[in-house]
């Protein structure tokens, strides 16, 4: 092979190497990896204690992560694990938070009251009435902050579950006389409780068994949502509902400290500023579905619904005293102060 042949190969490879470079999509590739490396991609891991399902505060949750990571300009990105991803039970998700082995955590009180009874003061049978969850918020929030301190855990928002009432079977109830001797599914030490304390029979069944109980008669009712009725198809073997709504659900959207005090201190503000934003959202979305919901089962289902007489409300509230007091004393510290102020915030 003559020299003046390589030179020439040599020239024409040095050519076509800069046209290469030269071409945009090559330098557009090039810079975003560079961009990559000097902005630093941040990835947190979120926890939920519910598979995927297009319930609605769980769309909202996936909205939060997506509106994080637009507004971080990708710098942040939260991916979201349904129950199952991770070998921890939702009662433990506080702990495993706290010591950094996921960044997030959907924490609903009735799942992490063990470690956090501040987190479910709402859930006392009749304590915090309809229209009323704001003013609960006002007074519990801080109480929840300062016991999620000992968990090394920070709360980004709060957030609504949809309202319970008493669903069964049979010929539809009235009045609260009418449930009495009613077999029903309750979820709850404290809803068993108030359940006793009416006349119904609690039963305790996991939500996958529910309809297949209902249907070979193993209960007779259940106290749950209309989302519930509607969306898991309980429906088909309930022939009534009853308005009686003796809880508030709340839940809790949780962060681990280390996580958040590594953040940039931008990014860190996007994160407070956007959970700031989500939490009115969140109070809301799933009470508006529920409301939908509770339209749709006389249509769907045939189910009559029918309204507590008057006082019937008052009258069961004033009979749940003696419980609240009872898990205040059992609880004591932080639980039970809360309690209180929110029993003299509320008149009762």
């Amino acid at each position: 092979m003559s020299r003046r042949y390589v030179i020439g190969i040599s020239v024409l490879l040095v050519i076509v190497l800069s046209i290469i470079v030269s071409c945009g999509p090559a330098t557009e590739e090039v810079e975003e990896v560079l961009d990559d490396e000097v902005l630093e991609v941040i990835n947190w891991n979120f926890i939920w204690t519910m598979p995927l399902t297009d319930t609605p505060h769980l769309v909202l949750f996936q909205d939060f992560v997506e509106e994080v990571k637009e507004r971080t300009d990708g710098r942040l990105v939260i991916t979201c694990n349904p129950v199952g991803e991770y070998p921890f039970e939702p009662a433990n998700y506080l702990r495993h938070l706290g010591e950094g082995e996921v960044e997030m955590a959907d924490t609903p009180g009735i799942w992490v009251s063990g470690d956090a009874p501040t987190m479910v003061v709402s859930f006392l049978p009749f304590l915090v009435m309809p229209g009323e969850e704001d003013q609960a918020n006002e007074v519990i929030l801080p109480y929840v902050r300062k016991e999620l301190e000992k968990f090394n855990v920070t709360l980004l928002f709060t957030y609504m579950w949809a309202r319970t009432m008493i669903w069964g079977q049979g010929d539809p109830v009235k009045s609260v006389d009418d449930l009495e001797g009613l077999r029903v599914r309750t979820f709850g030490r404290e809803m068993a409780v108030f359940a006793e304390k009416i006349g119904m029979i609690p039963t305790t069944i996991s939500p996958g068994e529910v309809a297949s109980a209902l249907q070979y008669g193993l209960v007779s009712g259940v106290v749950t949502s209309g989302t519930t009725v509607v969306e898991d198809g309980w429906g088909e073997f309930l022939d009534w509902g009853y308005n009686l709504s003796p809880v508030l659900i709340q839940g809790y959207i949780t962060v681990n400290n280390d996580a958040l005090e590594a953040l940039p201190s931008d990014i860190k503000e996007i994160l407070l500023e956007v959970s700031k934003e989500y939490e009115p959202k969140a109070m809301v979305v799933t009470p508006n579905k529920e409301s939908f919901y509770r339209e749709q089962v006389g249509e769907l289902f045939g189910i009559v619904v029918n309204e507590p007489e008057e006082g019937e409300v008052e009258t069961i509230a004033a009979m749940m005293v003696d419980l609240w007091e009872t898990w205040g004393e059992e609880k004591g510290g932080l639980a039970q102060e809360a309690l209180n102020k929110l029993r003299e915030k509320l008149g009762r």
